[in-house]
């Protein structure tokens, strides 16, 4: 199951590979899909998924967070909930199942994708269209590729050409692009003949030029011009000058940026909050950053202080005010002051998710709460992450 999960969300972030634009995107800043790889196979390594990628022979249930069994999984793969909902596959037909285990959706597309935007995409017969949650055709399905809704448009393809609709399926801005993305901050890139430049939502062009390396986050984007990065704002004026050899998204009001094979961080006006002495440098998520330093990793804050030393071997992001964090070989979780909310015992940790944590101990799994109290039990072969108060288990095979 987590395997299912892990490829379809690759499958979805790194779709636009096979357009040239994007995939020069990726050869640029490979940083982010780095720390997805480096996280994905050392999440895959530890939680053994490969044992629950289906169900054929597994007893296999939704439960909550005190083991109580809530929906037996009758599915080759099943999903997280997300929205109230669950994705599910038999025999590679795709529909959804609410939390009493009924399908509102029934299993008869090829894919699916979870609700965003309170509507799903879908393909049937070769072509993309959108469903509500009642699994109501609510955009005919006659799109060649399609996209999720993104600040209310969606991205759709009709004879190799892109354009974006509405959610009442009314085509907004015409399929007349070579190549697009998804509309993020107010705007989208989109490319004409081998130009690329920005569209806002109404489809007037609001910035054309060459150097493109991301899109536009917090008002800002970054820009590579004769080798070095900077960033320019929804004006197309340079906001903070090309002189970083790389430069990452802004987050919460501070970016990564590189100089001389070595990370640091900036604001958005360009004030350099620490020096460039990382090897690594992730995003802010929680107003705190993890960085390495001589292969430890710690934490920064959003005043560039080293507010939890490197002295880890590998970390997780913060989410809801804890990090999971490994030290010679064991892990714990930490929170934003670097004291324990677990000791360094268990053989893998998970970040928290709507309140929980998944861990593994000596081959049993369970999950721990915010208070640091453990339900772990001998009985699964696998846990999955928690998601609305459900995680999906496979329970071991009675002797």
């Amino acid at each position: 199951m987590i395997i299912e999960c892990l490829i379809t969300k690759c499958e979805i972030g790194f779709g636009w590979l096979k357009h040239y634009k994007y995939l020069q995107l990726i050869l640029i800043n490979m940083k982010t899909i780095k720390y997805f790889f480096r996280t994905w196979i050392k999440s895959s390594k530890n939680l053994n998924i490969n044992s629950t990628a289906s169900n054929l022979n597994n007893d296999i249930w939704y439960i909550n967070e005190k083991g109580k069994k809530i929906i037996q999984v009758k599915y080759n793969v099943a999903y997280p909930f997300k929205g109230g909902l669950a994705k599910v596959e038999q025999n590679g037909k795709y529909g959804f199942i609410n939390k009493k285990g009924k399908e509102v959706v029934p299993l008869m597309y090829s894919h699916v994708e979870d609700f965003c935007e309170s509507l799903s995409k879908v393909m049937l017969n070769r072509k993309y269209g959108y469903i509500n949650k009642e699994g109501k055709v609510i955009i005919p399905i006659k799109y060649d590729d399609a996209y999720s809704f993104s600040e209310g448009l969606a991205m759709v393809m009709i004879e190799d050409k892109f354009g974006y609709i509405n959610k009442g399926g009314q085509e907004v801005i015409p399929t007349v692009y070579d190549d697009a993305r998804s509309f993020k901050d107010g705007l989208a890139e989109v490319m004409i003949n081998g130009k690329n430049f920005y569209i806002n939502n109404e489809g007037k062009e609001v910035y054309v030029g060459d150097g493109l390396i991301g899109f536009f986050q917090e008002g800002l984007a970054p820009i590579r011009i004769d080798r070095k990065c900077g960033y320019i704002n929804k004006q197309g004026e340079v906001a903070i000058q090309m002189k970083y050899d790389d430069a990452d998204l802004f987050y919460e009001g501070i970016a990564a940026v590189r100089q001389n094979k070595l990370w640091g961080y900036i604001n958005k006006e360009g004030t350099e909050l620490t020096s460039m002495k990382y090897t690594w440098a992730e995003s802010f998520s929680d107003g705190i950053a993890a960085v390495r330093l001589n292969d430890k990793w710690g934490f920064i804050n959003n005043e560039g202080q080293e507010v939890i030393p490197p002295i880890f071997d590998h970390i997780s992001s913060f989410r809801e005010g804890f990090a999971s964090v490994e030290l010679n070989g064991k892990y714990g979780i930490i929170n934003k002051d670097g004291i324990k909310l677990t000791p360094f015992k268990y053989d893998y940790a998970e970040w928290f998710n709507d309140g929980y944590a998944l861990v593994k101990l000596s081959n049993h799994y369970g999950l721990i709460n915010r208070k640091g109290k453990e339900f772990i039990s001998s009985k699964y072969d696998v846990l999955d992450m928690y998601s609305e108060g459900l995680t999906i288990a496979c329970f071991k095979k009675q002797l």
